[in-house]
């Protein structure tokens, strides 16, 4: 049985060209040469991991907003914020859309 492996993670599968073996030397083999194949799919996962952790951390912040007003940061600075949060959300939307498209080709 050999397992997919992808930008996040691995799924189980029956893909033998992008394939790890559970067991045996060829695990090692086969993560090289999908790491070769594949180094692009790392860096943009590892942007949408970016993506998603500044999201998260901006949103706690808009959620908050009674405690933002307790900070006396007038509406400029909120409004910085907001944007912040909807630039990332665009941001990642093209990501994980590049990214589909990616896996469909």
């Amino acid at each position: 049985m050999a397992y997919h492996v992808g930008a996040f993670g691995m799924v189980g599968g029956l893909n033998e060209d992008v394939g790890v073996r559970v067991n045996g030397k060829e695990a090692v083999a086969h993560i090289w040469w999908w790491h070769r194949q594949r180094r692009h799919l790392l860096w943009e996962s590892l942007v949408v991991l970016l993506m998603l952790l500044l999201r998260d951390m901006l949103r706690i912040l808009l959620v908050w907003r009674l405690l933002l007003k307790a900070l006396k940061l007038d509406d400029v600075v909120f409004g910085l914020l907001e944007l912040m949060y909807q630039v990332t959300e665009w941001i990642m939307a093209v990501c994980m859309i590049e990214g589909g498209l990616h896996w469909q080709r």
